[in-house]
């Protein structure tokens, strides 16, 4: 609540009985309470009025997502396909001596 604690809520009510006094205090509170909601109500109109220009602007300018030519559908078997799904195998050693033989 606009970020005051108990105590200056407490002192803010005790200077308000000083000021205006024990008998005016209710009606000065209501008088309070309208004006606010009155410019809480108008502040949310402009906040409404506001976004809904931002939103008219983004969708009258946007130009339409489709496009007139078809699109085409992915095929199977493509160049890149064939390098993705290889198994891999395993490295083969290729320092062959003559004479010796490959482990079984």
């Amino acid at each position: 609540m606009l970020g005051l604690g108990w105590i200056e809520i407490f002192v803010i009510i005790i200077v308000a009985l000083l000021v205006i006094g024990p008998e005016n205090l209710p009606e000065v509170a209501r008088t309070l309470a309208k004006t606010l909601r009155q410019v809480r109500r108008i502040v949310a109109d402009v906040r409404n009025s506001i976004n809904l220009e931002e939103f008219e602007q983004r969708h009258s300018s946007k130009p339409p997502s489709h496009s007139d030519s078809p699109v085409s559908p992915r095929t199977e078997g493509t160049v890149g396909d064939d390098v993705a799904h290889q198994p891999q195998s395993s490295p083969q050693s290729h320092d062959n001596k003559p004479g010796s033989s490959p482990l079984p």
